[in-house]
């Protein structure tokens, strides 16, 4: 099957790399065959110069956006995870093995014979698309910063394919170093990103808690960025901004990136970075204010306001491919299943206070297939005919 972005309705048929690996966690159990083929197809395209692939020829079309170099890494780690076919590192794709485009992609935009960089994304206005004056140009930290997770996973990768490839956790801790160096403000708690010519400003987009978990962060940074999950600046009644209500740029009319509320995945994909970095009562106060959109929408669109019970009407109709995120968030973080690449399975539920009992039935992983029960605070696990039980935490 092809999964597209959105709908013939909705006028988005085309498949998008930013959405497609949206889903990075979920589409290798639930497809793993067509997740190969997807993976494969954006391989041949050139996704340094452009954001998708037409259905119809398989060609590329758009620009870059600057997310896609994470996004092709961890659709590429999750299915080897997920399935454990180690063999699909080595098939070749456009002249180079798969591992190769890992390798290609987690350095993209570095040079690794030289000293840590922080990479200059340019001004296309293809990660945010502000739509006003204000800005968000050449060195985000959001993306720099999510270049240590590509490093270790390329690393990871490489090593599950036989490579010794240390001298990426070694660029990613010279990255963390760099990122706070450069780009963190104690006083503001939050990090700046820069113009070419070294002017720095700030821009409060959700963006920068994707961060959290990954360990780029340290402590300092990781609660400094948590604390602005606050109802003066990111929340709302009805769910999470994409911008920050003091921000000058906020645009109330913008909602998936400039304020008003925010993309379809943006809320479950935080929420689970929170509930994976242990802060919990922050991912519980996310999906609560969000419960409405699964008792108004027959299906989720591309964004949702978060001071009003409204829809971007901007694209009414796309039905959100990866809005599959907050099934990720609830597999991943609220059950809190984590899978290893050895295969090694653990299970360790957070169930929000006004959710006390839950179950996930028919789960397959690495060929296993459970199903986890909570109550209260004990959980069970039954896998065939073995039951376990343990106490949460």
């Amino acid at each position: 099957p092809y999964y597209s972005t959105g709908g013939i309705k909705g006028g988005c048929v085309g498949e998008y790399l930013w959405d497609y690996g949206g889903v990075h966690e979920l589409l290798p159990l639930y497809d793993p065959a067509a997740t190969k083929e997807h993976i494969k197809q954006f391989l041949k395209i050139d996704i340094t110069k452009h954001f998708l692939f037409n259905p119809m020829d398989g060609e590329a079309g758009g620009p870059w956006y600057p997310v896609n170099q994470e996004k092709i890494i961890l659709l590429i780690y999750h299915y080897v995870q997920s399935t454990g076919d180690a063999g699909f590192l080595s098939e070749t794709v456009n002249g180079k093995s798969v591992l190769d485009w890992v390798l290609f992609n987690a350095n993209f935009g570095d040079d690794l014979s030289k000293p840590a960089v922080l990479v200059d994304y340019g001004t296309g206005n293809n990660h945010l698309e502000l739509r006003t004056k204000y800005r968000y140009d050449n060195f985000y930290p959001d993306l720099n910063g999510r270049r240590y997770k590509s490093y270790q996973l390329a690393w990871q990768l490489g090593k599950v394919a036989g490579k010794n490839w240390d001298y990426l956790l070694e660029r990613a801790e010279a990255l963390k170093v760099l990122l706070k160096e450069t780009l963190w403000s104690p006083k503001d708690r939050w990090f700046f990103f820069m113009y070419l010519n070294g002017v720095k400003e700030l821009r409060y987009t959700n963006y920068m808690f994707k961060m959290i978990g990954s360990k780029v962060l340290d402590k300092e940074e990781e609660e400094g960025l948590v604390s602005h999950l606050n109802d003066d600046e990111f929340l709302s009644a009805y769910g999470l901004h994409s911008m920050a209500k003091h921000d000058p740029a906020y645009d109330q009319v913008d909602i998936d990136n400039g304020g008003g509320g925010n993309y379809v995945a943006f809320t479950p994909r935080i929420a689970e970075f929170l509930y994976q970095a242990g802060y919990t009562a922050q991912a519980e106060e996310l999906l609560k204010r969000t419960l409405w959109w699964g008792e108004r929408f027959p299906y989720w669109g591309d964004s949702f306001v978060a001071n009003q019970i409204e829809y971007r009407k901007d694209t009414p109709l796309q039905n959100a491919l990866d809005a599959g995120a907050g099934a990720q968030c609830i597999i991943f973080g609220m059950f809190g299943v984590n899978l290893e690449m050895d295969g090694t399975i653990t299970i360790n539920p957070k169930l929000p206070s006004w959710f006390p009992q839950a179950s996930l039935k028919g789960l397959r992983l690495r060929g296993s297939n459970m199903d986890i029960s909570v109550a209260g605070h004990e959980f069970t696990v039954r896998v065939g005919d073995r039951v376990l039980r343990s106490k949460i935490g």
